[in-house]
This record gives structure tokens, C-alpha cells and sequence, in this order.
């Protein structure tokens, strides 16, 4: 009797390590072609807040990208324009110019006191 219980929590036991892997696992490769943003800081201050906004009405924000620091963030994979408003640590706010990007790739924004600069890669 001792046996045939550790066989079956041990069957358990796997099936729910083994089940959970398996649900992250296609979580990662459903997402895998997600449009990601790459949020680079070129000043010597930090950034309280960066507004990423599309044209489809969607709104992602980064907060609190250290000097010289970057963040990173995925968006929906929708073709869109986007530009990015950034808060500066003085209360000034930037905005940049639009870029279109499609359902995947990688937007590169970069953050200096004067300006802000995007970038799009497939």
C-alpha cells in the first residue's frame, strides 16, 4: 500500500511540475513575435516616466529609468503608429516624432537632454 501511494504522488507531483513548465513554456512561444521597446537613457538624471502612445489608443508606461540605464517592455503586436513622451526629471516633457511599425521587431528609442530619437529594426 506504502508503494502504490508514493507511485501516486509522485505521478502528481510531476504531472504539476511537468504542467506548469508546459504553460510557460507556450505562454514564451505565443509571445515570441511580440513588437518589444528598448527605452535608453542618455542623460545624467534619471527619468521618472516614459509614455509610449499609438494611434490604435493603447498607452504603455516605463517608469524610472536610471542614468545611463535602459528598460526594456513588449507592446501589442497590432500594426501602428507610436511616438514616445517623455517626463523629464526637471518636469519638462519631450515628445518625439512617429514611427510606423508592423506586428513584430524592435523600436529603439533613445533619450537625451535635447531630443528624443527612435529607431525601428525588424
Amino acid at each position: 500500500m506504502k508503494r502504490v501511494l508514493s507511485f501516486w504522488g509522485g505521478l502528481a507531483v510531476g504531472g504539476l511540475v511537468f504542467g506548469s513548465g508546459g504553460i510557460l513554456f507556450g505562454y514564451i512561444l505565443a509571445h515570441t513575435g511580440d513588437p518589444s521597446v528598448i527605452v535608453r537613457n542618455l542623460t545624467h538624471s534619471p527619468i521618472p516616466e516614459i509614455r509610449i502612445e499609438t494611434d490604435v489608443g493603447e498607452t504603455y508606461t516605463v517608469d524610472g529609468i536610471p542614468p545611463n540605464g535602459f528598460r526594456r517592455t513588449r507592446i501589442s503586436g497590432k500594426d501602428k503608429a507610436l511616438w514616445v513622451v517623455a517626463t523629464l526629471s526637471d518636469g519638462k516633457m519631450k515628445k518625439s516624432e512617429q514611427i510606423y511599425v508592423t506586428s513584430q521587431g524592435t523600436v529603439f528609442i533613445a533619450v537625451s537632454g535635447n531630443a528624443i530619437s527612435i529607431d525601428y529594426a525588424l
